[in-house]
C-alpha cells in the first residue's frame, strides 16, 4: 500500500463484483485569504480484475480509465499501486453526459453507474 492509498477509504459494493467506492478528504478555499475548509471526494470504480479500472467522480468529472502497471513502471496511484503513464490520457466527458450519470448519482441509481463503468472498460480495451 502506497502513501496515497493510505489516505483513501475503499469500500467494496456488495452484490456487484468489481464495484468500489472511494472516499477521501481534502481542503479548499473559495477565494484567496478565505477560511480553509475540509471537503469530501467520492468516486465510483469498476475493476475488471484484469488490471483495468474505470472511474467516475461526481458531480461532473469525466470517466477515467486506469491501467495497472508492473512494479517499478508507471506512476504511483491511489487505486492500483501503480498505473501506466498513458492511463491519464484515456477519459471521456461525453459518456458521463450521454449516460446521465449525474442524474443516476442524485437519484441513487448506483447500479447503472457501475454498469456504464464496466461497459466502458470493455469498449476501451476492445473486448
Amino acid at each position: 500500500m502506497n502513501e496515497r492509498q493510505k489516505q483513501i477509504l475503499k469500500a467494496e459494493i456488495a452484490g456487484i463484483e468489481g464495484a468500489w467506492v472511494l472516499v477521501s478528504g481534502y481542503t479548499c478555499q473559495d477565494r484567496p485569504g478565505a477560511t480553509i475548509l475540509p471537503a469530501v471526494s467520492v468516486s465510483f470504480i469498476y475493476d475488471n480484475g484484469k488490471g483495468v479500472a474505470a472511474e467516475w467522480g461526481p458531480p461532473f468529472g469525466p470517466l477515467q480509465l486506469w491501467i495497472e502497471a508492473k512494479e517499478g513502471e508507471g506512476e504511483e496511484h491511489y487505486y492500483f499501486d501503480r498505473v501506466t503513464s498513458n492511463s491519464a490520457g484515456q477519459w471521456s466527458q461525453i459518456d458521463v453526459d450521454e449516460n446521465w450519470l449525474v442524474k443516476d448519482f442524485v437519484t441513487g441509481n448506483f447500479r447503472h453507474i457501475f454498469y456504464v463503468l464496466k461497459e466502458w472498460t470493455r469498449d476501451v480495451q476492445g473486448e
